[in-house]
Formats: structure tokens, C-alpha cells, sequence
């Protein structure tokens, strides 16, 4: 058999070891698998985490390592930040960033990773900075839905609300069939208003099947604006399309809301 399909039994060998605990086993099974096909990126993410699970972080984080030098991949990068990140290692980050700057030539890939750094940075170093760099890399096709989430998130919780709003907008207008945009961009609304405004807009342009959490979210926020039976309303729209085992969750929600802001 080719390296890839030797690979690829190893690995399916190592996920079922590790679901019945022998995580010795998976291990082994992880490692043949890196050896049968080093490029294959997955092998190295499957088991830096289950080292980290077991509490071998230093040895998770060798891995991914190697997993970089041998792939060049965006996904080993994005796990390693994500590493450093939740140790508060900053500094080991940006040396991982630095080793992709100094690459960046030789492999197309690179350009998502740096795009990750952005993002890494835009979280905790100086964001108008960075959001220059991040203005050049927008300019290419790599950016998805998902980064115009995360920008908007970071830089509302970090107080940015104006640019935040600015790039919620942007996120809608250039992937307006995601909802977490219109989730976003929902949240950063300062009066009910523009709350059915901007559900007006995300409803008419969403499909059908991919609403209820922009609905729910509305629901939250006209709550918060002194629009309760708006609200309600919207929220008993919500469970009368919604199928039955689903709508427990829904009325969770109305729970809180009542909590919240019900009448007294």
C-alpha cells in the first residue's frame, strides 16, 4: 500500500485505542502514522491533543512543531497559537510567527497562517498596527466568514466598538448567508430599532433553516432595549418552526429573557 493509505490505517488505529483508553497504543499508532506519510496534518494534530489531554503539554507541544517544519500548514499554526495563547506565552507565538514571516515565499499557505497571526495580535498587541497589515491581507481571496467573526468579537471585547461595527458590516455585506455575522453585527446595535432593522435585513437574506440563532439573539437584545413583547413575539415564532425536540432550548432562552427583563 502507498504511504498515504499506510498513514491513514495508523491513524484510524490510534482514534480507536484512544476511544478505549489505550492511550500507549494510540500513541504508538500516531507516531507510525507521521512516519508512514510526514505531510499529512492531521496525524500531528490528532496526537499533539491527545497529549495535551493527557497533561503532556511539552511533548503536545514538540509535535506540533515538528508538524510545522514538515507541512507548512495553517491548521498546525493556528494550534500552536491557540497553545501558547491559553498559557499566556505570547512571546513563544510570535517566534511562530516569525519562523512563517521568514518562509513565507516558498509556501502558498503561509498567507493564512499570517493571517492568523493577525488575529493573534489584533488580541493582544497593538491593533491599529495590525489592522494595516490586516487591510493588505483582506485584499485576497483567503478570507473567510470566520475572521470577520473572530476581528468584530476581539474588538468588541477589547472596546473598539466603532471598528468593530465597522467590520460587522463588512462581514455581512461579503458573506451575508452566515448568521454568526448578522449575530455580530445584531449585537452592536444601541437601540431596538435598529435591532429589527438589521433582523429584517439578516431574515431576508438568510435561509430558512439557518435563522434561530439570529432570531434568539434579536429576541435578547429587543428584551434588553425595553422591547418585551416584541420579543416574546419573535420568540413564539421561533418555537412554532422549530421541531419539537429542538425547542427545549428556545425555551431556555425565554426563560432567561423573562429573568432578566420580565415584568416584576
Amino acid at each position: 500500500k502507498d504511504s498515504r493509505q499506510r498513514s491513514n490505517i495508523y491513524r484510524l488505529a490510534a482514534d480507536s485505542s484512544k476511544r478505549h483508553f489505550f492511550n500507549k497504543t494510540a500513541l504508538i499508532m500516531y507516531e507510525k502514522a507521521e512516519y508512514s506519510d510526514p505531510s499529512f496534518v492531521q496525524n500531528y494534530i490528532d496526537h499533539a491533543k491527545l497529549l495535551d489531554e493527557i497533561g503532556e503539554t511539552y511533548e503536545a507541544e514538540k509535535i506540533l512543531r515538528i508538524g510545522l517544519e514538515k507541512t507548512m500548514k495553517p491548521e498546525i499554526t493556528v494550534k500552536l497559537i491557540k497553545h501558547y495563547e491559553r498559557r499566556q506565552q505570547y512571546a513563544e507565538a510570535r517566534r511562530i510567527l516569525a519562523f512563517i514571516y521568514s518562509d513565507f515565499k516558498q509556501h502558498i499557505d503561509s498567507i493564512n497562517s499570517i493571517l492568523e497571526g493577525v488575529l493573534f495580535e489584533i488580541r493582544h498587541g497593538d491593533i491599529f498596527k495590525t489592522l494595516t497589515l490586516f487591510n493588505e491581507i483582506d485584499k485576497q481571496p483567503v478570507v473567510k466568514s470566520g475572521v470577520f467573526v473572530d476581528l468584530t468579537e476581539t474588538m468588541r471585547r477589547r472596546g473598539y466598538l466603532d471598528i468593530a461595527l465597522e467590520y460587522a458590516q463588512d462581514g455581512v455585506k461579503r458573506f451575508s448567508g452566515m448568521p454568526n455575522n448578522w449575530v455580530n453585527l445584531l449585537q452592536l446595535q444601541d437601540c431596538s430599532s435598529k435591532v429589527h432593522e438589521t433582523f429584517s435585513k439578516a431574515e431576508a437574506l438568510l435561509q430558512a433553516n439557518s435563522t434561530a440563532k439570529v432570531e434568539q439573539t434579536t429576541s435578547f437584545l429587543l428584551a434588553k432595549n425595553n422591547a418585551l413583547h416584541e420579543s416574546r413575539e419573535l420568540l413564539s415564532t421561533c418555537i412554532l418552526k422549530t421541531s419539537p425536540d429542538l425547542r427545549w432550548k428556545i425555551y431556555y432562552n425565554a426563560a432567561i429573557i423573562e429573568m432578566n427583563y420580565g415584568d416584576a
